[in-house]
């Protein structure tokens, strides 16, 4: 599924004037992209970005910056690159992700793209036959297990 941060230290601070811990990981959560063709998975694919954002957000602030959703949503759709939306958001990650449906078929394909070469550092598939908890559990529990391997060694 998929995308950090114009993260604020305080009320009033700009992204400029923020300047994080070298050690500090910024990620956005892209829209999940609805591929199915079917207005009937918008639903999931905002259910799979959010649940993405929310796992993410439960981690360590100190260690991991978290763009806010109502930032991230305005690159639903974007033909910006990675390095564009990377430089605009100040962020080292992008999680980005999709859905495509064939008849009771349904697969979620996430990847996390690094922003500063745009290269893919991980991208996983999902195939799912029913869209219940366990599916946004699966999906944002992978997310997560990613980003925290990308975490610079001290």
């Amino acid at each position: 599924v998929l995308s950090s941060v114009a993260i604020f230290a305080g009320l009033g601070k700009s992204a400029k004037d923020h300047h994080p811990s070298a050690n500090r990981v910024s990620v956005v959560v892209l829209p999940v992209e609805n591929l199915s063709g079917s207005a009937e998975f918008n639903r999931l694919a905002d259910d799979l970005t959010e649940e993405a954002i929310s796992r993410l957000s439960a981690l360590n602030p100190e260690q991991f910056g978290i763009t806010a959703r109502t930032t991230a949503v305005q690159y639903r759709n974007s033909q910006k690159t990675a390095a564009e939306i990377g430089r605009e958001l100040q962020v080292d990650y992008i999680v980005e992700g999709c859905l495509r449906a064939d008849g009771d078929h349904i697969r979620v394909t996430g990847r996390i793209v690094r922003t500063n070469d745009q290269s893919y550092i991980w991208t996983h598939s999902f195939d799912l036959r029913e869209t219940d908890q366990s599916t946004l559990d699966t999906f944002g529990t992978a997310i997560v297990e990613q980003i925290q391997k990308s975490m610079p060694q001290n």
